[in-house]
């Protein structure tokens, strides 16, 4: 019961974002574009493209919502498999981003906010102490 009562529901979009995020330096930069359901956003100026020192980091994946669409060529595992991946390598990247932000001065409760949970369960997924 505890530990339903510590979770909040994800943020799902930029614009969910608590205003005290939205104020921060380069909010107002960012691009957000929908298509349908789907929301991307990035830097202005900064495309899919764009090559910066040391590489860039990207996680895509493309299929119809409708899974039944794609079925016909493609096995649900290997969606599953290729999402599974992803997830994997979008969980590092938080970690390292949530603990960048700590290393930066950020608060936990901060952090937290900015993921859309408590900072007690910021620290406990992010900090790497037990």
């Amino acid at each position: 019961m505890l530990d339903v009562a510590k979770k909040k529901s994800p943020l799902t979009t930029l614009e969910d974002l608590p205003d005290s995020i939205k104020s921060l330096k380069g909010f107002d930069d960012l691009v957000i574009e929908r298509d349908g359901e789907n929301e991307t956003a990035h830097i202005k100026g900064v495309t899919d493209q764009t090559e910066y020192p040391g590489g860039t980091w990207k996680v895509w994946m493309i299929l119809p919502t409708d899974n039944t669409l794609w079925l016909e060529h493609l096995d649900p595992l290997i969606v599953l498999a290729g999402l599974g991946g992803a997830a994997f390598e979008v969980e590092k990247k938080l970690v390292e981003i949530a603990r960048f932000c700590k290393s930066e001065g950020k608060t936990w409760t901060q952090i937290g906010e900015a993921l859309g949970m408590s900072k007690q369960a910021a620290w406990e997924r992010f900090s790497g102490e037990d």
